[in-house]
């Protein structure tokens, strides 16, 4: 499984971990851009990213690479919540992979 981490641009406080907050994420290209949809446990998690949202970094390990992690960030803080559906959707318009 891939893990996703989403950090807070100032001080790198973690907001969300994908394995520690058992949250499912997809991530799809569109128009040149990375839409995240996270599928979430917990409310409150979703509430402090939303309270963060021009201020996100958005990593993810994949499992078949881990020594790369990609960093996402977004420059206008597109973030959606579906509390009933508790499904966060963040757009991410750049992207950049590095070796850990």
């Amino acid at each position: 499984m891939n893990q996703m981490y989403i950090r807070h641009t100032v001080g790198s406080r973690l907001l969300l971990d994908s394995v520690k907050h058992t949250a499912d994420f997809d991530i799809q290209p569109v128009d040149g851009q990375w839409q995240f949809v996270i599928r979430l446990a917990d409310d409150k998690v979703a509430e402090e990213v939303l309270k963060f949202r021009d201020e996100l970094n958005l990593f993810v390990v994949d499992d078949e690479k881990p020594d790369v992690k990609t960093w996402y960030y977004s420059s206008d803080g597109r973030v959606d919540y579906d509390k009933a559906g508790r499904t966060l959707t963040i757009i991410a318009d750049a992207r950049l992979d590095y070796n850990v």
